[in-house]
């Protein structure tokens, strides 16, 4: 709870920082545009991010429901709005995957099939991600896109790391017993100059990820076609996702020229060039690569105001949504298993 409470404090002041620096010359405009602002369009931008969050449920009860074909939709909801906020804390996101292993096996799925899913869940994500990116790249070069080169070096980074991600877990699925062995060899290594301190402890951890991902890939040759529905609503999910900045755009001034297509191709490359970035939600990175990019096209004014639309509906305000159902779901569950053991 103390970690909880730490990084949710270094994400409001982190937030801060960044509202006060991006607009601390256009402080005053900014907020004008902000309070003139569209409802119709943001309405529209809260039911588009919904409908993406929608597909990332069920992408994530298809999984569950080879497990357990009792789970819900509403159970997956609740899940995944959970997720937000684990994600949304730690570094990488990497917190929601052992919060929904958790709270699976609360919901009478097996531990080791929630490793599954949430293995899963993962290739499934890097695969349509790639798939999009790349998509994303040729069309830069067609609609003529110049970024700078910076920012196109932390987008090529962006991929290059992702991919790297994928095909890792690709080489320890189909090479586990070569991959123990090279991770083994890392570890001790890595125990000798003292950055790694419980040697067997971390080989442990490693061969048992090693035998997750083997398992998860197994089960991925083994369902084809799921796993093919999974990765398209994957990608309409990201889609979804990419249009959130379209109509916030519109909502601050509805003049702009920009359409649909162009606005997701901006938000997919955005997407990717703050994967790597390690602060929480990919602060920094994120808010840097929208800025940059959507310049090239939206008035500087329009940009900044936009942006601050933009990561309170797809960032901010799920990962707070979430972080209250956790407890009032955690509160709820641990009331009922007190009461459970004060009737035995």
């Amino acid at each position: 709870m103390k970690k909880i409470v730490f990084r949710s404090t270094f994400m409001f002041l982190l937030t801060a920082f960044l509202l006060y620096y991006i607009l601390k010359d256009n402080f005053f405009e900014s907020v004008n545009l902000l309070f003139s602002s569209n409802l119709l369009f943001l309405l529209l931008a809260l039911l588009v991010w919904f409908l993406y969050f929608l597909a990332e449920a069920i992408v994530l009860k298809l999984l569950i429901n080879k497990h357990n074909k009792n789970y819900t939709l509403k159970q997956s909801l609740l899940l995944n709005i959970m997720s937000k906020f684990f994600n949304g804390i730690t570094p990488f996101s990497l917190g929601g995957q052992p919060l929904q292993v958790y709270q699976l096996s609360r919901d009478n799925v097996k531990v080791t099939d929630g490793v599954l899913v949430v293995t899963e869940m993962f290739i499934i994500h890097e695969i349509s991600l790639i798939i999009l990116v790349l998509i994303s790249m040729l069309f830069k070069y067609i609609l003529n896109i110049n970024p700078s080169d910076f920012l196109w070096g932390l987008t090529i980074f962006g991929l290059i790391f992702n991919s790297i991600g994928l095909l890792i877990a690709i080489f320890v699925s189909v090479k586990i017993n070569a991959a123990q062995r090279i991770g083994s060899g890392i570890i001790t290594f890595l125990n000798k100059i003292k950055i790694v301190k419980n040697k067997e402890k971390t080989i442990d951890s490693w061969y048992n990820k090693c035998n997750e991902y083997s398992n998860g890939f197994k089960d991925i040759v083994n369902n084809k076609k799921l796993i093919f529905k999974c990765v398209i609503l994957n990608i309409i999910n990201f889609i979804f996702y990419a249009l959130v900045p379209y109509f916030m755009i519109l909502a601050i001034d509805s003049s702009v020229n920009i359409n649909m297509f162009y606005t997701i191709v901006l938000t997919m490359l955005i997407y990717v060039a703050s994967t790597f970035v390690p602060i929480p939600g990919g602060s920094v990175g994120i808010e840097y690569a929208y800025v940059n990019y959507y310049i090239l096209f939206v008035p500087e004014n329009v940009v900044l105001t936009s942006l601050i639309l933009w990561r309170f509906i797809s960032y901010y305000f799920p990962m707070i949504l979430g972080g209250i159902i956790f407890n009032i779901i955690d509160n709820k569950k641990a009331r009922m298993c007190k009461e459970d053991t004060d009737n035995i």
